[in-house]
């Protein structure tokens, strides 16, 4: 065998390795289905996406994964937010009803619409606090008046860890 045959070898079984183990790395941080993130306004972020899919404009087109996210931010009070990101906006003013249900706990609540009604959120140390144990949330919501309910379901495997992960990055205790 030639040289040249024997470095293109090396190089391929290098590349393999290199390969497999990156594979192995973002398989191992997204396990759980955990990102996190940080913005500039000092807030650490853990988002996971919904087990289930939407589809925007009451079609089959184009569905999508709605995000759970949850942040804290050090020195704000309340430090704790959590948030529910949609792609299609919703016909709503400044709060939309959910009815939420944590394992198999089932509640109603008003979260606040974010930025141009294409999420809802809420902030406090007790709605992130009962997320704690959870290994399920799902929320349901009406869209539009023609439109139905939305619904999300999320998979919070790995919760208490994402938690803990960004407290320590916020300087805060868990909720």
């Amino acid at each position: 065998m030639t040289s040249r045959a024997t470095a293109k070898i090396l190089l391929f079984m290098l590349f393999i390795t290199v390969w497999a183990l990156a594979a192995t790395t973002a398989r191992a941080q997204l396990a759980d289905g955990w990102r996190f993130g940080n913005g500039s306004n000092g807030q650490f972020t853990a988002s996971v996406f919904s087990t289930n899919t939407m589809s925007t404009d009451s079609s089959r087109v184009i569905e999508y994964h709605p995000v759970f996210t949850i942040g804290c931010r050090a020195g704000a009070n309340p430090g704790w937010t959590q948030s529910i990101q949609l792609r299609e906006s919703l016909s709503r003013r400044q709060a939309i009803d959910l009815e939420l249900r944590i394992d198999g706990s089932a509640f109603s609540e008003q979260w606040t619409l974010g930025f141009q009604n294409r999420s809802f959120y809420t902030d406090g140390d007790a709605a992130v606090a009962r997320l704690l144990g959870a290994s399920r949330f799902r929320a349901v919501w009406r869209i539009s008046f023609l439109s139905g309910n939305g619904e999300a379901d999320f998979n919070l495997t790995g919760i208490r860890d994402a938690l803990t992960k960004i407290a320590a990055s916020c300087g805060v205790p868990l909720p």
